[in-house]
Formats: C-alpha cells, structure tokens, sequence
C-alpha cells in the first residue's frame, strides 16, 4: 500500500507561505511537502507444473519445480516475508480427491538462502528492483521439491502464497 500527502501551504512552524506585496509586480511562495510511504509489490511469478516432459528428478525420486519472483521495495526499509501454503494451517501440500503429498520450498531472496517463513528482511539499496520486475529482473527464487515416487497417480494441487510486508 502506498500512502502519499501532499501539503501545500500548510500551517506548519517548518512550512510558511510568503505573501506578495502591493505594487507594479508582486510574488509569492508556498512550500510543498511530498511524503511518500515504504511500499512493496511480489511480481513476475510463474506457475510451477510438475508435468513428465517439463519436471527434473532427482536420483533420490523427488521432483524439482523452480520460478522466479521481485519482490520489489521502495527504499523505505525492512520487508517482512512470509510464506504459506494451501494446507491446513499453512502446510506446504498439494492434494488430490483423497490424498496428498507435502513439498519442501527452498527460496533464496537477493541471492541468500531463506531459511524460514515470517523472516524480516534487509535488501541491499543497489538490489532493490522497479515494480513491474522489468528492468532488473526477478531478485527471488523458488524451489519446490516433492516426492513423486510413492503417492498414488493423479493430479494433485495447491497453492503457495508469498506475502510480503512493509516494516
């Protein structure tokens, strides 16, 4: 969220107004303040399929998902980043009619790993990224592994929410 004001000859001890004086030509001034609020956005997100053509397995029968992320801040400070899953008290889980698989998600945000969900974090003022994700390109990456070697055949789903805070 975004929050801005715009003072214009506001009845501030800082900020005064001068008036002009009578004469053949005559000038004023007024001061102006622009706050502009620490804001964030999550952008340049990707669904992650685990299909038989596109999917990587590893030796050990766990399948690896990866997309890319910004998370873009505007300089104002610290964000908070959490993540949550589509499972009961936000498990990381996809499911299926009557079954269901847990995955693991290993994310690396400006290049470090992210451990845990719920982190604060302190991006580098030379990594911050526009908002739209267009000119610097994704700064976070994600990394899903399951195992698809025992659950039964089907397609499973879910989601994964990656929610970002302004501190």
């Amino acid at each position: 969220m975004t929050t801005a004001s715009l003072t214009v000859g506001a009845p501030l001890l800082l900020l005064a107004a001068t008036q002009g004086n009578i004469g053949p030509s005559s000038s004023g001034s007024v001061n102006i303040s622009l706050t502009v609020g620490h804001h964030v956005r999550v952008s340049g997100l990707s669904d992650i399929a685990f299909e038989q053509s596109t999917f990587q397995q590893s030796n050990s029968g766990y399948s690896v998902g990866t997309t890319s992320a910004c998370i873009h801040n505007n300089g104002g400070g610290p964000v908070r980043l959490q993540t949550l899953g589509s499972g009961p008290g936000g498990a990381f889980t996809l499911t299926a009619s009557d079954s269901a698989i847990d995955y693991d998600l290993h994310m690396r945000y400006q290049a470090q790993p992210v451990a845990d969900s719920g982190l604060t974090l302190q991006p580098a003022t030379h990594q911050l990224v526009d908002d739209n994700c267009l000119q610097y390109g994704p700064n976070t990456s994600l990394h899903v592994t399951t195992d698809s070697a025992g659950p039964p055949a089907t397609v499973y789903t879910g989601t994964l929410t990656l929610m970002v805070t302004a501190e």
